[in-house]
């Protein structure tokens, strides 16, 4: 059979239509922040200083190892102490000291070079009376050295006092060959008359045996033992000190 016709469903009611959304207020604009200020350019570091080791002359540590060799003044070192004219226009220089000796914490400083000329004495050739003497440890020793650096300075017993001339024995105990020799300052150079020579003669303190009453020991321009009459101005002067350490 035929299945039966349905009726036609009624139509769906019509909804109302939504309330429009209610209109927000606009918000305020965000304040503007201020920029801010630069940073400050901070200075490019210094660069670094590259280490450096300073070059130290040839040292002698009487057989002793390095590390049981304490001693601050080793003999053969280079030491600047006291000041005096030594170039050509006669300014002030640092003295320049060799180290021959030390013991008891006292070092034995010999000049480098011949730093002036002088006569040993106008009249006579006994080094304590003598006009060599009287300068070394009056003229030089108060015009060319601190206080500070007198507070170092030690009195010598043998020689009887503070800055002094080498001995003949000082000579053959404590110099080498190299040593002997006296290569002047530039100073000194220009009032020598025996220029055909790099080095000089230099006094010693001794009397020569051979010419008691009027000579004085000297060391030549080779580095040999002479005599000079003490009053010869030709003969160059390079003192010697200990210092305390």
């Amino acid at each position: 059979d035929p299945l039966p016709e349905l009726p036609s469903p009624d139509p769906l009611p019509e909804l109302p239509s939504p309330d429009p959304l209610p209109e927000l207020p606009s918000s305020d604009p965000l304040p503007e922040l201020p920029s801010p200020d630069p940073l400050p350019e901070l200075p490019s570091p210094d660069p670094l200083p590259e280490p450096s080791v300073p070059e130290l002359p040839e040292q002698d540590n009487n057989g002793q190892p390095e590390e049981e060799y304490d001693n601050p003044f080793k003999r053969g070192y280079i030491v600047k102490f006291g000041r005096c004219p030594q170039n050509l226009d006669a300014s002030i220089m640092p003295i320049e000291w060799i180290v021959i000796h030390s013991e008891n914490n006292r070092a034995l400083l010999f000049s480098r070079y011949g730093l002036f000329d002088s006569l040993f004495d106008s009249s006579e050739n006994c080094w304590k009376t003598s006009d060599i003497y009287r300068f070394l440890n009056v003229n030089f020793y108060g015009a060319f050295f601190t206080d500070e650096e007198r507070a170092f300075i030690d009195n010598d017993e043998n020689a009887g006092g503070r800055v002094f001339l080498l001995s003949e024995d000082e000579v053959y105990d404590l110099l080498d060959d190299d040593l002997k020799t006296c290569p002047p300052t530039e100073f000194l150079n220009l009032k020598r008359t025996d220029c055909n020579s790099a080095t000089c003669k230099w006094w010693l303190r001794e009397t020569d045996r051979n010419n008691p009453g009027k000579s004085a020991m000297i060391v030549d321009e080779y580095g040999a033992l002479s005599s000079a009459d003490a009053s010869k101005m030709d003969v160059a002067v390079r003192p010697a000190v200990w210092i305390k350490f």
